[in-house]
């Protein structure tokens, strides 16, 4: 159940970032060659991902490795990096660090993608940052499908 997955990642975080690890050395830090270890990869980021806002200080302290895992990744582990980071992003740790990350993906992320990092997102935005927020999705809507559109006006409300 959705409840034991949880409260085992909760548990075992060390164990996914450990994981992770794992994958960056076995590819010998080559982008190309993280291929090899997409599944391991996957099932790390998703982990972490349900786990983001319960550990988001031990997390955050990998906020550098983590983002280097998330640019030489695959879409999926894109996908999942920005809800861990948005996840930890909402909880205040890191938010300084973490938001510019963020809505710099917004801006350049290829269309197809904006409307599920905007999603992601949305959890991290505060009345301090929401204007910000706003303003990229509302740049980006000229590019975006019909049924994207009604996914990123629904949080421009």
């Amino acid at each position: 159940t959705h409840a034991q997955t949880d409260k085992q990642g909760v548990g075992e975080w060390r164990h996914w970032i450990h994981r992770l690890d794992r994958s960056q050395s076995r590819s010998s830090g080559h982008p190309e060659a993280l291929g090899r270890n997409n599944r391991l990869i996957w099932a790390a980021m998703i982990d972490l991902a349900l786990i983001a806002d319960r550990k988001p200080k031990e997390i955050f302290e990998r906020f550098d490795d983590l983002m280097k895992v998330c640019e030489a990744g695959s879409v999926i582990t894109q996908d999942n990096g920005i809800k861990i980071f948005a996840k930890v992003a909402s909880t205040d740790t890191g938010r300084d660090v973490i938001w510019p990350f963020l809505i710099e993906q917004l801006k350049t992320c290829r269309p197809k993608s904006v409307a599920q990092y905007a999603e992601s997102t949305y959890v991290a935005v505060t009345d301090k940052n929401r204007e910000e927020f706003r303003a990229v999705l509302n740049f980006r809507l000229i590019s975006l499908s019909e049924a994207q559109k009604k996914r990123v006006m629904k949080l421009l409300r």
